[in-house]
């Protein structure tokens, strides 16, 4: 059976991936906290920092990776929770 794995960004967790996690799982990928293990990473905005060096043999899925932001950031992260 293949491995996912989810890393997240700073100010998101795995409260707000519950659905993406259920659809993984129904799909018949495992998920792993051990990012060396799985065959399949998924991240998104800042969670792309934590990436392994090797990922050779590995998929890869980078959801809105970190490009900068104008704004200041923890008025951006508080307006993301509300």
């Amino acid at each position: 059976m293949s491995r996912a794995a989810i890393l997240y960004g700073f100010s998101e967790g795995p409260a707000h991936a519950w659905r993406l996690r259920l659809c993984l799982e129904q799909a018949g990928l495992a998920l792993t906290t051990d990012v060396q293990a799985a065959q399949v990473i998924i991240t998104h905005s800042a969670g792309s920092f934590f990436l392994p060096e090797n990922l050779q043999d590995k998929t890869v899925i980078i959801f809105n990776p970190v490009c900068g932001t104008p704004r200041v950031l923890p008025k951006v992260m508080t307006q993301k929770i509300w």
